[in-house]
């Protein structure tokens, strides 16, 4: 499978999440209207299908229910550790998800 050096270093910084933090990542859509889904869960990396899978809770018709959003690699501009301690996923502006 051809990789560029930008998604090695994706793959490489998404499963560099430690397992126990994994759960309290926050995804942030960069541009004009900025917008951040969070916290969420990082569930998966898959790098043959090109995405990573975070999961947020939602309530669904009254009752609590999981979404998988499915997040594409090539969107994923940084992953970092802010002050706090929170994992931070900066997607690229216009990025879908």
């Amino acid at each position: 499978m051809f990789m560029t050096p930008a998604i090695r270093r994706t793959i490489i910084l998404l499963e560099g999440i430690p397992q126990g933090d994994r759960g309290n990542v926050q995804v942030v859509c960069t541009g004009q209207g900025a917008t951040s889904v969070g916290p969420v869960t990082l569930a998966e990396v898959r790098p043959q299908e090109n995405v990573a899978i975070v999961e947020r809770q939602v309530d669904v018709q009254g009752r609590p229910g999981t979404q998988k959003l499915h997040l594409t690699l090539d969107d994923v501009m940084t992953v970092s550790r802010m002050a706090s301690g929170t994992w931070r996923i900066r997607l690229r502006e216009g990025a879908q998800y």
